[in-house]
């Protein structure tokens, strides 16, 4: 006796039928049929939607293959792959560039777009990378002017021997490069004067985003802060580090960083007046010629608008609550606590006036203007002197295991 043939339409209303009986729980249903609870929802949804034309098979056919594009839309995809001489977009970008012009239903897929250029000779296949895993980026904002990034791109070699430093600056939020500059010293010096014509166009931001590096950052200071921070903290911008060997925590600015390389450094320019023509040319093309993903394939020109804080060129002097003593840091970067007492700061704030705030009998947090420095106990001298160390909360590890040991020695005698 040959075996029954089961037609897939007649199981399909069959299973209908049943579902609309209502006499059936919709697990039991779809396990009788051999079918999962997705694919059963599925045919529901088809057949409310179609009714039973809505049944029948639909082909998994690709809508457009990479031999089936037309000649005027390989023609275009050919034409976005390289905007400018130095500049290379991939499939997402020419994709997101094809839908400003076609629409939706006409613009073939990332893959197939992928193919073109690979039919047309214009990919060149990348060794494989080890796998990564994704980091997140600290202070994550949302919205312009939130968040400023600002690194020093590593140093090139130019045509006239000399190293260049390029200076970046990047709102964190909109993608948009506010300022490119070629220097040959990565100082401090350079970096406020690069900040000032910055702020003095686009505003300021509330925050300023940067890594550990020696410019923007100071190791011997408990929270970090150099003379810039100290700076940016009298023109009420508070600064913010990654954590140092977390570059990724800043995986924005770095990935501009790499198509900056790719763009202004292979080949470099001779001179650093013609390299800053150069990374100009690539700020323009990176702000408006430069689709972004995360945008939705907008520029970072439609989506960034200046910031609404004005740059005021001098400051006010610091100011403190009645309850807050006001003490002058000295040329050393101390100040003085009782008859022959000091307390490290900064030498950075030397001229400055600081506040202590009493939060124990032995403890005083430092402040200056409203930025917690960190704090100090006064019964924690070192051996060479009435000196106080300013410390901060990540030296309380160190602070706990120096206690233990202390301990630990008096306890052996």
């Amino acid at each position: 006796m040959p075996f029954k043939k089961v037609d897939p339409m007649d199981q399909k209303k069959s299973f209908l039928r049943d579902y609309l009986s209502s006499k059936y729980y919709f697990n039991s249903l779809c396990e009788s049929y051999s079918i999962s609870r997705k694919t059963g929802y599925k045919w529901i949804n088809r057949f409310k939607e179609l009714g039973e034309a809505g049944l029948d098979c639909r082909t998994s056919r690709p809508r457009l293959l990479a031999n089936s594009v037309s000649l005027d839309l390989v023609a275009a995809i050919v034409k976005l792959r390289s905007p400018t001489p130095r500049a290379i977009l991939g499939a997402g970008k020419i994709r997101s560039e094809l839908l400003r012009t076609y629409a939706t239903e006409d613009v073939p897929s990332r893959t197939t777009i992928h193919n073109v250029l690979i039919r047309q000779g214009l990919v060149v296949r990348r060794k494989k990378r080890r796998r990564t895993y994704a980091v997140s980026t600290k202070n994550d904002p949302t919205s312009c002017n939130e968040i400023w990034t600002i690194d020093y791109k590593g140093h090139f070699e130019m045509g006239n021997k000399r190293r260049c430093h390029p200076l970046t600056i990047c709102d964190s939020y909109g993608r948009y490069l506010l300022n490119v500059t070629g220097q040959y010293r990565e100082t401090t010096a350079n970096v406020k004067k690069v900040l000032r014509s910055v702020f003095r166009e686009y505003g300021q931001p509330r925050k300023l985003l940067s890594d550990n590096g020696r410019c923007f950052a100071s190791i011997q200071s408990p929270c970090g802060f150099g003379g810039l921070a100290y700076w940016l903290i009298d023109h009420g911008i508070v600064p913010i580090y990654s954590d140092p060997g977390c570059p990724g925590q800043n995986g924005r600015h770095e990935r501009m960083h790499r198509d900056m390389k790719s763009y202004c450094c292979k080949p470099a320019a001779k001179t650093l007046s013609s390299q800053n023509r150069l990374l100009n040319e690539f700020g323009h093309f990176y702000n408006y010629q430069r689709p972004h993903d995360e945008l939705d394939g907008k520029y970072p020109g439609e989506v960034y608008v200046p910031s609404l804080t004005s740059f005021v060129e001098k400051v006010k002097g610091a100011e403190y609550d009645e309850d807050v003593i006001v003490r002058k840091v000295t040329s050393n970067g101390a100040i003085r606590w009782g008859h022959d007492e000091w307390v490290m700061i900064n030498s950075c704030l030397k001229g400055k006036r600081v506040g202590l705030k009493q939060i124990s009998e032995s403890t005083y947090e430092v402040y200056y203007r409203r930025v917690n420095l960190g704090y100090y106990e006064l019964g924690d001298q070192v051996e060479s002197g009435r000196y106080y160390r300013l410390l901060s909360d990540r030296d309380f590890p160190q602070r706990e295991r120096d206690r233990k040991a202390k301990s630990r020695k008096v306890s052996d005698d």
